[in-house]
């Protein structure tokens, strides 16, 4: 779900959303948001600068249920 929301508002705007979009979209918590944005980093899915907003970028196509986490069920 955020992945795609990634990629989609890539297509849409031209640029990323910032981690408080992302949470604001999917009414979560910034820190929820964060956490979900960190683990797909770690799986090497998506990067982005530090200290520079809107610079998460899709690395790597991504089957959402295989990165489900528990705060999201």
């Amino acid at each position: 779900m955020i992945y795609d929301f990634i990629g989609s508002h890539w297509e849409e705007h031209g640029y990323a959303p910032t981690p408080q979009e992302i949470a604001t979209h999917f009414e979560l918590s910034r820190k929820s948001a964060q956490k979900y944005l960190d683990l797909l980093r770690a799986r090497n899915v998506i990067e982005w600068e530090s200290h520079q907003q809107r610079t998460i970028r899709v690395i790597d196509k991504l089957i959402e249920s295989t990165f489900k986490s528990d705060f999201f069920d």
